[in-house]
């Protein structure tokens, strides 16, 4: 990147294995020429924490209406 700070190896590290539970790939670099590091695979589900809170479905005529 631009900056000269230095990241920490085992921070990459950390948040791979915490965007594993969640993500379904992951992605290093910009969207024209991204790299990935990670899939999860086929049979393979994401188990999220916690459920949407405040979303309500909409209310749609049903397809035989």
């Amino acid at each position: 990147g631009c900056g000269d700070d230095v990241v920490p190896e085992m921070a990459y590290i950390h948040a791979t294995q915490k965007l594993q539970d969640v993500a379904r790939k992951l992605m290093y670099g910009e969207p024209c020429s991204s790299v990935p590091l990670w899939r999860r695979s086929q049979d393979d589900k994401p188990k999220p924490d916690a459920e949407a809170v405040g979303v309500k479905k909409p209310d749609l005529p049903s397809p035989n209406a």
